[in-house]
């Protein structure tokens, strides 16, 4: 069974994209990211490795083209 974050199902909003997008082009290991990244959002919105790895997939093409 897999434990799922607070953040699970949620939208993420821009600032929350903002937040993981800077850690990811920081050279940061996951582990590191999902720590920082959970710092700084709120309780209820906080995310796995495996989300923010999967948002990161979403998000790289966007990242590289803008």
């Amino acid at each position: 069974m897999s434990v799922q974050a607070p953040g699970h199902n949620k939208q993420y909003t821009e600032i929350e994209e903002q937040i993981l997008v800077y850690f990811k082009t920081q050279c940061l290991s996951w582990s590191e990211i999902v720590t920082e990244y959970n710092k700084r959002v709120d309780l209820d919105r906080q995310r796995t490795q495996a989300a923010l790895e999967t948002k990161w997939r979403q998000l790289k093409p966007i990242v590289y083209i803008g």
